[in-house]
């Protein structure tokens, strides 16, 4: 891990590399999974930190307009382009179409609450005479970490 931080050019093939090899010492009991985990979810952190800041996506702009509008610096294509676009619509057939899909959310989320509090044990009909089914659950275990 340690040289792939050190080089300043990075293919994916050093990434997909360097990943077997920690997956393998995790295996090998020579890295605790715990440990990879933790050092992961910092990892996390920091690229979020780093990329929601704004000097930082100001400096990298600045710095990436000194180039032309797409290309290659270390191992790496770059392109500057116009991103998070949004429009303002001021249109009475629009406002309907949102307050329909509103109300509609709605009414489906009330449906999906009552099939989740349905009980399992006995036949239950909505006011249309349909039998209802209580809703199938699935899930799986992860890991939570919390920094501190």
């Amino acid at each position: 891990m340690e040289n792939l931080l050190a080089k300043k050019t990075i293919s994916k093939e050093d990434i997909k590399t360097t990943f077997l090899e920690i997956k393998e010492k995790i295996n090998e009991g020579e890295i605790n999974a715990l440990d990879g985990a933790i050092y992961i979810k910092m990892l996390e952190t920091f690229i979020k930190t780093y990329k929601a800041d704004k000097d930082i996506k100001t400096w990298t702009i600045e710095e990436a307009e000194k180039y032309e509008k797409t290309f290659n610096y270390h191992s790496c294509e770059l392109s500057t382009k116009q991103t998070g676009v949004k429009y303002s619509f001021e249109d009475a057939k629009l406002d309907d179409i949102n307050n329909q899909i509103t109300v509609l959310n709605n009414i489906k989320k009330e449906r999906e609450t009552l099939l989740k509090a349905l009980p399992g044990d006995t036949e239950t009909y909505d006011n249309d005479g349909i039998l209802l089914h209580k809703a199938g659950k699935s899930s799986g275990t992860s890991l939570v970490i919390t920094l501190k």
